[in-house]
């Protein structure tokens, strides 16, 4: 009995959210989900969503209760469940798509964009709830892995040399299709992967998106300017049309000089 008492104590929570707007497909999910398989887990299915906008609305309060979200990729038979992802680029919560599709172009975009575990339906409940706890397991080693000062990538040189480089030690990104160029005060670096997927699975929240073809350190903005961000070593970086908002907000919260 004491053991029994003990293994409910200590079973992590994880609060999961869902958006599936077929009415048969998410009371399966329901039911799968309303019985944990595990000694160390349970899973908790906090909201259900049949529309990507209430989704969003819901996210802008109640993003920091959300461990896992779980998305169809069509809805309305529109293709929102890429939406998400890219409203997402720059949040650290995981996501679990889930589709009959079969489509390698739908996959790879979805791939292309962020970090995301993929679900071909129909799935077991065991598929579904060890790919939650995989997501989630992965989600808190990456937490960790920042809480632990260990924030660097490593970046190949001009010189063919592999660099331990501190998140903090740069300065702003730039986009140049699938490639990526890192500036520091000292080296500029090229790593093989999309500004999306760099900003969502590499970067920290000291990193956010001033346009489609660049991302910056705030700790780099030395002034915010009507269509530019001056940085401190005097690089003027763009700002796009539909980040503009975004990071107007985004400097009056963090008191950046504008």
């Amino acid at each position: 009995m004491e053991t029994a008492v003990l293994k409910v104590i200590y079973m992590k929570k994880i609060n999961v959210v869902l958006l599936e707007d077929d009415s048969i497909d998410r009371l399966k999910i329901e039911i799968m989900l309303s019985n944990t398989e595990s000694s160390e887990y349970e899973i908790i299915l906090i909201e259900t969503f049949n529309t990507l906008e209430s989704l969003l609305l819901y996210l802008e309060h109640q993003i920091k209760e959300i461990d896992v979200i779980v998305s169809d990729i069509f809805i309305n038979n529109k293709a929102k469940g890429l939406k998400l992802l890219k409203e997402l680029s720059n949040s650290d919560v995981p996501v679990i798509l889930t589709t009959s599709s079969h489509d390698t172009v739908i996959y790879n975009e979805a791939k292309s964009i962020r970090r995301v575990q993929y679900l071909i339906k129909p799935f077991h409940k065991l598929t579904l709830q060890s790919s939650i706890i995989l997501a989630f397991e992965d989600s808190e080693k990456r937490k960790l892995h920042y809480e632990a000062d260990t924030k660097f990538l490593f970046l190949k040189s001009n010189l063919n040399q592999n660099d331990r480089t501190k998140l903090n030690d740069i300065i702003f990104i730039e986009a140049e299709g699938n490639y990526c160029y890192i500036h520091t005060q000292d080296k500029k670096y090229v790593l093989k992967k999309s500004l999306t997927r760099l900003i969502s699975e590499d970067l920290d929240k000291h990193f956010f998106r001033t346009h489609h073809k660049f991302a910056v350190n705030r700790n780099y903005i030395k002034l915010l300017r009507s269509r530019t961000l001056l940085l401190t070593n005097n690089v003027d970086l763009p700002i796009g049309v539909s980040f503009k908002q975004a990071i107007k907000e985004y400097a009056s919260l963090h008191s950046i000089p504008q």
